[in-house]
């Protein structure tokens, strides 16, 4: 509207921090946030990121980047997929020094800079030995994970390196799914995500290690234990009113109203291969049955977010 006053930045001090899972509504969430006067941290530096507008923290040149990531990964990296300096970034994120874990000085760091929002989409910290962080409010939106997952095949369209093959003719849906298949239940296990940030033989190496219940149960308890708002697109489209509420009451967000972006968008020209096979399909649901049991959670947990929040 013209002539209207732009948003005031929210009271709160505290940081919010936007766990931006691919293909589920991360985008058109961080617009919102800048709609509501957020303070992003400073723009990245990082090849490629310079014009940053979601304000990833793993690209940021302030921001958590390789020595912090490679230091909390639970088990070594895949051959190859390690810097020369890994070696030396053994301690752990929750490593202490002065009595402060690494995760919490660099928290300090963005809050003490007055940053107010940061988002993660190519990596997230695994929380599992993290005490509670009062200084900030986590939030996730979870889609259908198949929904998500045809969704990104259909973005991405035989790029970024997630087929075994490099040509685009040979890219179809059973040959690059694993590579994004269960991408809730990693990345809250402190696994990266996306060639855009990591070589691409790493993306495949690390989407080809099992995941089972163990993993399942650390990222269960992290939505449980750390995140103010657990969220899902399906919420969003069909409830917009009770989501807008969750925003208001869990982050003092006064606009709640968020206009989609990206949708049926291909940065690829490989419409041929869009086709997705009915076995192919199924295969994909059970190579992803880990994410869905964990949105079936998130749907319960959005719920009773909801409803504490008085937004049921």
């Amino acid at each position: 509207m013209a002539g209207a006053a732009p948003p005031a930045p929210p009271a709160a001090t505290q940081l919010t921090w936007f766990l931006h899972f691919h293909k589920a509504a991360g985008t058109s969430f961080t617009r919102l946030a800048a709609r509501n006067g957020v303070r992003k941290r400073v723009a990245a530096t990082v090849k490629g990121a310079a014009n940053d507008q979601h304000s990833h923290i793993e690209l940021s040149s302030a921001g958590m980047r390789w020595p912090l990531i490679l230091s909390q990964l639970r088990e070594a990296p895949p051959p190859g997929c390690a810097r020369p300096s890994a070696h030396a970034l053994a301690r752990r994120a929750n490593s202490r020094r002065a009595g402060e874990t690494t995760l919490t000085r660099e928290i300090r760091s963005l809050t003490s800079s007055n940053v107010s929002f940061v988002s993660s989409e190519h990596w997230f910290p695994d929380l599992t030995d993290t005490p509670p962080l009062p200084a900030v409010r986590f939030v996730a939106i979870l889609r259908e994970p198949i929904e998500r997952l045809i969704s990104s095949f259909r973005f991405n369209s035989c790029g970024g390196g997630r087929c075994v093959y490099t040509a685009a003719n040979h890219c179809r849906l059973h040959l690059w799914s694993p590579a994004e298949s269960n991408l809730y239940v990693r990345m809250l296990n402190g696994q990266p995500f996306n060639p855009s940030y990591l070589p691409r033989n790493c993306t495949r190496a690390y989407a080809e290690r099992e995941v089972g219940e163990r993993e399942y149960r650390v990222a269960l308890r992290s939505l449980e234990r750390h995140f103010d708002l657990v969220l899902t697109l399906d919420t969003i489209r069909n409830r917009p009113d009770a989501f807008a509420c969750s925003l208001r009451r869990a982050l003092g967000w006064r606009v709640g109203e968020m206009n989609m972006t990206n949708q049926g968008k291909s940065r690829f020209t490989c419409a041929a291969q869009f086709a997705v096979e009915p076995w192919e399909l199924e295969r994909a649901r059970n190579e992803s049955r880990w994410d869905a049991m964990l949105y079936g959670e998130a749907r319960r947990l959005e719920e009773e977010i909801l409803g504490r929040h008085g937004c049921g």
